[in-house]
Parts: structure tokens; sequence; C-alpha cells
């Protein structure tokens, strides 16, 4: 009889055992709605496929996190090159007034304009992001131009003062200053491979290119040339012809940079557009990714409560019966 008592409550207490890691399993999932905190507490292949769909989503939101800053960074290059335009456009419509052939009265402005302009072509080509140079290609943490100050000073010390006859020489020896990369800029360059200084990848198989150099010589280099020439040259007396070619020499060429740069403005805007449509995809993929995930560990809220009372009732009966057993003695059977 006591063999078959102690029996009778082993087995209980195993029961009160199972129904009590059952219970705390069930309060678990009824207050997280998560089948298990683990992966082995998940049902068969459930498991896998859990880690599998996490590693996926986690992909995909570092790739949207790195559309984000790439996006930042081309917004202010796209706002630098756009002020840059502008600046173009300004000289451009100087370069027409000086056309009239007064210029004993619009030198002194173009003059003015001229040497303000390089003061902002210096820092738009010397924009930032997050501490990052944006325009000196592999080397982001050197400034691609050097100080408009010390700029403007060598550029003027190279440039010879206008005279009869010497505006093809005034031309060229701006050209030659600025030609010099070491006389007035750092770029890095770019990456061996690369047709942009920088890239970066969007998706799986995808990788996108985008920025461009300080040095540019079809663009930035040219306003450079043309915008120290007016701002250094005096018109004077008798130099009509001579400073009349100057003009009609940089009318061309910022005309021609302007049209470039208007170009590199709409490459970004490609790329910013191509961003936007792959960020799109990867937070659409993992809406439908969350959900394959949530298939796979989530439990379904009604039924987990459901479960929940069912072992609690079951639990609150083992505990009777155990109870029970524990009062049992000898006196009971006589």
């Amino acid at each position: 009889m006591r063999i078959a008592t102690l029996t009778m409550s082993l087995r209980a207490q195993n029961t009160v055992l199972n129904l009590q890691n059952q219970f705390s399993r069930a309060q678990e999932q009824v207050s997280t709605g998560k089948i298990s905190q683990i992966y082995s507490g998940l049902r068969g292949d459930d498991a896998r496929v859990s880690i599998q769909l996490r590693e996926e989503i986690q992909t995909k939101e570092t790739y949207v996190k790195t559309i984000e800053q790439v996006r930042t960074r081309t917004k202010i290059m796209e706002a630098a090159m756009t002020g840059i335009q502008d600046l173009a456009e300004q000289m451009r419509v100087e370069l027409i007034n000086q056309q009239e052939g007064k210029f004993d009265d619009t030198a002194p402005v173009l003059k003015q304009f001229a040497d303000s302009a390089m003061d902002q072509l210096v820092s738009l080509l010397n924009s930032q992001s997050e501490g990052r140079y944006l325009f000196n290609g592999t080397d982001v943490s050197t400034q691609p131009l050097q100080d408009a100050t010390t700029l403007k000073t060598a550029a003027f010390a190279a440039i010879p003062a206008l005279a009869v006859g010497n505006s093809a020489a005034v031309i060229a020896a701006s050209a030659t200053q600025f030609g010099t990369d070491a006389n007035w800029n750092n770029v890095a360059g770019i990456v061996p491979g690369q047709t942009k200084p920088f890239a970066f990848n969007a998706a799986e198989g995808v990788r996108l290119e985008f920025g461009e150099l300080a040095n540019d010589n079809a663009t930035f280099e040219e306003l450079f040339e043309v915008f120290a020439i007016f701002a250094d040259v005096d018109f004077a007396a008798g130099l009509d012809n001579d400073y009349r070619a100057l003009v009609n020499d940089g009318l061309t060429r910022v005309e021609a940079a302007a049209d470039e740069i208007g170009l590199m403005i709409a490459s970004l805007g490609t790329t910013q557009a191509r961003m936007t449509d792959i960020e799109s995809q990867h937070k659409d993929d993992n809406t439908l990714l969350t959900k394959q995930l949530d298939g796979v560990e989530n439990v379904d809220p009604f039924e987990a409560a459901a479960e929940f009372q069912l072992i609690q009732g079951q639990l609150q009966a083992a505990y009777q019966t155990t109870a029970s057993l524990r009062q049992l003695s000898l006196a009971n059977y006589l």
C-alpha cells in the first residue's frame, strides 16, 4: 500500500512539474505573443526558417540605412552643384553685359563679382557631410581645395596684367595655373575601376556610383580659370579689343561649363531616384518577410489565451490531487 501510494505521489508530482512548465510557457506566450524566446522552442524546421528570415530582414535594413546615409550626402552635393551652376549663370549674365562695350562702367562690377564668385566656388566645393568632404574622391578627410585666399593669391601672381595684344597670354597663364592640380587643389581621385568617386551596394548585385571631383577640368576648373582672369585683370583705355577677347572666351567657356554641371546634377538626380526605388522595394520586401516571420514565431492570441486557461485549470486540479495524496495515512485505509 505504501509503495502504491508513493508511486501515485511521484506520478502526481511529475504531472505537476510538467504542467508548471507548460503553464510558464503558455503564460510567456500570452504576454509576449511569441511561441518561444529561444530558437529551440520553435516547432520542427521553424527555427531554421526564423534565422533565415531574420538575417534577410537585417540585410535589407542595412541596405536601407546605407541608402539613407548616401541620400543625405547626395542632397548636399546637389545643393552645392546647383549653387555652382547659379554662379556660372550669373557670370554668364555679367559677361553678356560686357558685350555692350562700356568697359569703363561694367568691368569694375565684373571684377568684384568674379572675386566673390571664386570665394563661393571654393566654399561649395569644400562642402562636407558628417565630417566627410564630398568632392575629394577617395580622401574624404582632406579638404579638396586650398583656402580661397591662398588659391587666389597664387592665381593672381601667375596671371599677367592685361596689355595690348596679350589676351591670349592671360588666358594661357590662367589655364596653366589651374591645369596643374598641385597649384590649387588636393583632390585624391577615384578608386580604379569606378567611373565616379563614390560607390555603394544598394541591394544584392546592385552597386551605384555617384559624385564629382573638385578639379573636374570641364566644369569647375574652367570656372576657376575664367573667374580668376576677371577677378585679377583691370581694364584700361586702349585695351578694348583685348578685354573683349577675354569676355568672348570667358562667355563660351562659362556657358559650356554650366551645361556640363547641369548634366552632373541630372546624373545625381537619376541616382537619387534609383535609390528611392530600391529603398521602397527593400521596405516592401521587409513587410512581407516580417509577416512570414510572425507566422513562424508568433502565436494566435486567442488560442494562446485558451490554452493558458486550460493548463491553468489542469494545474489547479493537479495541485488538489497532490494535496490529497499527501494527506493519505494507514488510518485512511482501516
